[in-house]
C-alpha cells in the first residue's frame, strides 16, 4: 500500500474541523502518522503534537512558496498524513481562493474530506456537499464527516445526502456537550495547561470510519526539490523559552537553527534561572495569564534586561520585553506597557520593510509573517525597526521594538519564508 494522506476541512469556522482531526489523530495514533496544519496556528498544531508524540508542521501559501509547500509535506517520513485545514475550504484572500486550504489541497493533489455541522440538517446536506464539490472541480472531495448528528434515523438522512452526490461518509460525531474542547482568545486551551480527556478522544474516535479513511486517502507520487539548509554555526546555543506562558513556535522555525547548527536550549521564563546561552529567542503565547508568575521571577529579568547577546522577540515575547503587562513588571528593556483588551486588536497577515538595520535583516528589507493578538501597546519608545505595508503592528503604521542587539514586534516570521532572516541572527550571536 502507497501513502496516504488527507486534509479536513471545513464548510466553515466552527464546524468541529479541530474535534475531528484530533479524534483521527487519536484513532491513527498508533500508526505511522504525520500531522499538519493550513495557516498560521500554533495552538492546533501544538494539540495534534500532543495526540500523536511527533511536531505538526504548518502549510501556509502567504508565507510559503508553491514549491516549499510541496517540499514540506512529500519529505516528511509518514505511512498516512492528516492536514487540518483553515475556516471554510475556499476562504482564503480573494476570490480565486488564494492561500486558502483549498489552495493547499492543490498544491499537494491531496483528497479532502470536509467537516459538516449536521445539525440542524438533513438531505440538504446533498446541496452543500455538491457545491463544495464542483466549484472547483480539480478539488478532489472524497469524504464527509458530520458533526453534532441528532441519531441513528438523523443519520440515515444524511448518509442518503452524501450518497446521493458520491461521497464517503467518513465520521459522524453526535452532539454531546463534551466533545466541546475548552477555549479563549487566540484558540483552545493549550496542551502545556491542560490536555485532553483520553476517554473523550477514544469516544470521539469511535466515531470515525478508519478503514474507510484509507481507501480514500491514497496520495500520488510527488516529485519536490528537496529544502536545502547550510550549516553556518559550531558550538552556539539558543534559548528558547518555553512554557505555558510561551509557546507559540512554529515547529519549522526551531528546526531550522538545528540545521544551521545550533543548540536549543529551552527554559521557563516562569520559573527557571536565565541560562548560559549566545542568544534568546521568545516566541508568542499567553504572558498576560502568567505575568505574575513571570514577574516574581525578578533574577531573570533583571539578567534579560542586563544581558548583552542577541534577543529576538515575537508578540507574546515582546510583551515580556516591555516595562509592563497590565500592572504586573516584566523585563523593562523597551519603555511601554501592554494591557488585554477584550476585542482583538490584529487578525491577518504582515508585510514589513526595515527602516534600519536589525539583528535579522538590513535596512530596506521586506518581511513576510503575520499579527494575531488582544493586546494593546501604549509606548514612550518610538524606535521602531518595521514600516507596515500590510497589517496593524504597533503603533502608526509602525512595529518593532529594537535596540542594539533587541529586536521584538507583534508580527511572528516563519524560518521556510526568508530562511537568511534566521541565519542574519545565528551570525550575530556568534559575533556578540
Amino acid at each position: 500500500m502507497g501513502r496516504r494522506g488527507f486534509i479536513i476541512a471545513g464548510a466553515n469556522s466552527g464546524v468541529g474541523k479541530t474535534t475531528a482531526t484530533l479524534g483521527i489523530l487519536n484513532a491513527l495514533r498508533d500508526q505511522n502518522v504525520q500531522a499538519f496544519k493550513v495557516g498560521p496556528d500554533f495552538i492546533d498544531p501544538s494539540h495534534h503534537r500532543s495526540i500523536t508524540g511527533e511536531p505538526s508542521y504548518n502549510l501556509d501559501p502567504f508565507l510559503l512558496s508553491e514549491e516549499t509547500i510541496l517540499s514540506s509535506f512529500y519529505s516528511k517520513n509518514f505511512d498516512i498524513a492528516a492536514v487540518e485545514g483553515v475556516m471554510g475550504l475556499f476562504d482564503g484572500l480573494g476570490k480565486n481562493f488564494y492561500g486558502s486550504t483549498a489552495h493547499v489541497a492543490k498544491i499537494l493533489d491531496c483528497p479532502v474530506v470536509i467537516v459538516i455541522d449536521a445539525g440542524g440538517l438533513s438531505y440538504s446536506a446533498a446541496a452543500i456537499i455538491h457545491g463544495f464539490k464542483t466549484l472547483d472541480e480539480d478539488i478532489n472531495l472524497r469524504g464527509v464527516i458530520f458533526n453534532k448528528i441528532g441519531g441513528e434515523k438523523h443519520l440515515k438522512m444524511l448518509k442518503d445526502a452524501a450518497k446521493a452526490v458520491d461521497v464517503e461518509v467518513i465520521g459522524a460525531i453526535p452532539r454531546k456537550k463534551i466533545f466541546a474542547f475548552p477555549e479563549r482568545h487566540l484558540g483552545l486551551v493549550t496542551p502545556e495547561e491542560r490536555g485532553f480527556d483520553s476517554d473523550v478522544l477514544n469516544k470521539i474516535s469511535e466515531f470515525i470510519d478508519v478503514d474507510k479513511l484509507y481507501e480514500i486517502s491514497a496520495l500520488p507520487n510527488k516529485e519536490y526539490q528537496p529544502i536545502k539548509i547550510k550549516k553556518i554555526v559550531s558550538n552556539l546555543k539558543i534559548g528558547i523559552a518555553m512554557d505555558e506562558a510561551f509557546s507559540f513556535y512554529y515547529q519549522d522555525n526551531l528546526n531550522i537553527f538545528e540545521k544551521m547548527g545550533a543548540t536549543l536550549v529551552f527554559f521557563s521564563p516562569m520559573r527557571d534561572e536565565m541560562p548560559d546561552v549566545d542568544g534568546l529567542y521568545f516566541g508568542g503565547g499567553y504572558p498576560e495569564l502568567f505575568a505574575r508568575e513571570l514577574e516574581e521571577n525578578e533574577r531573570m529579568r533583571q539578567k534579560i534586561k542586563k544581558s548583552d547577546i542577541p534577543i529576538y522577540a515575537e508578540c507574546g515575547g515582546m510583551l515580556y520585553l516591555l516595562k509592563y503587562i497590565d500592572s504586573k513588571e516584566m523585563c523593562g528593556i523597551f519603555d511601554a506597557k501592554a494591557e488585554l483588551l477584550d476585542g482583538m486588536q490584529a487578525l491577518g497577515y504582515t508585510i514589513t520593510k526595515t527602516i534600519k538595520d536589525t539583528i535579522i535583516a538590513p535596512k530596506g528589507y521586506l518581511i513576510k509573517g503575520h499579527e494575531f493578538h488582544y493586546s494593546k501597546v501604549s509606548a514612550k519608545e518610538r524606535d521602531f525597526a518595521y514600516e507596515m505595508i500590510r497589517g496593524r503592528g504597533i503603533s502608526e503604521g509602525k512595529d518593532a521594538f529594537t535596540r542594539k542587539n533587541v529586536l521584538a514586534s507583534y508580527m511572528h516570521i516563519h524560518a521556510l519564508s526568508d530562511p537568511s532572516l534566521f541565519e542574519r541572527f545565528l551570525l550575530k550571536c556568534k559575533e556578540s
